[in-house]
């Protein structure tokens, strides 16, 4: 039926037990208005597409907007196809466009893997705590730069995560740009924030200090592995999770091979003092050390203990303690910086002159036997170094 539509005929239209009723406006071609049999109302527009085809589109619930609202909505629409464009394809291909909660989905399926277990962790608190709870929901093509800052701003308090919030969203919507998610001439929206200043991480326990975690840690109850475990990550400069995960079966010699590390497979260089450490260990599991539920989980219990005891700083983390000791130790006694990063794991320089020097398993071993020394006597209450790192004559292959 063909009438003039105003407010009036809207509101007096009644449904057709038979079927839609369409009411089509005789002002504006192809503006209608169309009333199911259960009484909804609704705003349509009917238009021809470049290929023949008759289209139908549906403008928006009677109440939901006014008359004219519709009405203008309409004449926008045949604008658009006049134009070329299909306004019905395009309401199909953005309600198929994918949701941020998918991209979240095949980041962590095709990308995350790639990086190193805490990196993941990382990914999957940042994701669900503060992404998928603000924009799950949304199409990723609708995120604009404000959503991101307003989430942000709202880390404020913790800056080192609301900053590396804003990385990991960067790289899922770099990678949505090269999946056809998000349009490449559009700017990422994780990019151009302002990022927080952030405190300077990492501390090194001076001799004193080592000194009073050695009382701390004999303290504990005798045979602890949790004290084991502590002792051997920081005689060995090696993470906490990789000493956790560690196995027999990856130990050869005193050269402990793992599978799998922050940076990929690696080697743990095993110094004399940590190697005696591990002479002294049961072999009751496949584990080095073992827990109820195959390894040891955690030793920060561990180090919130031997924190108050040592009377050392709250803000001092379980990495100071032992990785950054381990590596602050290697230093003053002259340990050259190439071989540090080997005994640490960290990820090789791209520098020619790195990739091209290869250092022979012994001269390695003597490195960690220096520092494993001298931390093993510091924990003792040593105060006073034990010696200088010695260039030896064959210490590269």
């Amino acid at each position: 039926m063909r009438v003039k539509l105003t407010k009036g005929v809207v509101e007096s239209a009644r449904a057709n037990q038979s079927g839609d009723r369409l009411l089509w406006d005789i002002v504006l071609p192809g503006f209608g208005l169309r009333v199911t049999r259960a009484g909804v109302k609704s705003y349509i527009v009917q238009y021809r597409a470049a290929d023949g085809r008759d289209r139908r589109l549906t403008l928006g619930k009677e109440g939901a907007m006014t008359l004219e609202q519709a009405r203008r909505l309409a004449a926008e629409k045949h604008l658009q196809v006049r134009a070329g464009r299909d306004p019905a394809l395009e309401r199909e291909a953005a309600l198929a466009a994918p949701t941020v909660a998918e991209l979240v989905a095949r980041f962590m399926t095709e990308h995350a893997p790639r990086r190193s277990k805490s990196t993941q962790e990382h990914y999957k608190i940042f994701f669900r705590c503060y992404l998928l709870p603000a924009l799950g929901g949304r199409k990723v093509r609708d995120v604009r730069w404000e959503d991101l800052d307003a989430i942000h701003r709202s880390l404020s308090s913790t800056p080192y995560a609301a900053n590396r919030f804003l990385s990991a969203c960067s790289k899922a919507w770099a990678l949505a740009a090269r999946w056809g998610w998000w349009p490449r001439e559009m700017p990422n929206p994780a990019r151009e924030h302002d990022r927080y200043p952030e405190m300077q991480r990492g501390q090194a326990l001076d001799p004193g200090a080592l000194g009073r975690l050695g009382k701390g840690l004999l303290a504990e109850l005798p045979g602890s592995l949790q004290v084991a475990a502590f002792t051997f990550t920081l005689f060995t400069g090696c993470r906490p999770g990789e000493a956790l995960a560690a196995r027999w079966a990856d130990l050869e010699g005193r050269c402990l091979h793992l599978p799998d590390s922050k940076t990929g497979p690696r080697t743990v260089y095993v110094g004399a003092a940590a190697a005696d450490l591990l002479d002294g260990l049961e072999r009751i599991s496949d584990f080095v050390f073992p827990g109820r539920f195959g390894s040891l989980y955690d030793l920060r219990p561990l180090w919130l203990r031997l924190r108050v005891r040592a009377q050392l700083s709250p803000r001092l983390r379980l990495y100071d303690a032992t990785r950054h000791t381990f590596n602050s130790t290697a230093a003053r006694l002259g340990v050259p910086r190439e071989i540090r990063m080997r005994l640490m794991g960290h990820a090789p320089s791209r520098e020619v002159h790195d990739v091209y020097t290869h250092y022979a398993p012994e001269y390695l071993l003597r490195a960690a036997d220096l520092v494993a020394k001298e931390l093993a006597a510091l924990t003792r209450g040593e105060q006073e170094g034990l010696r200088q790192w010695n260039v030896g004559p064959d210490y590269r292959r």
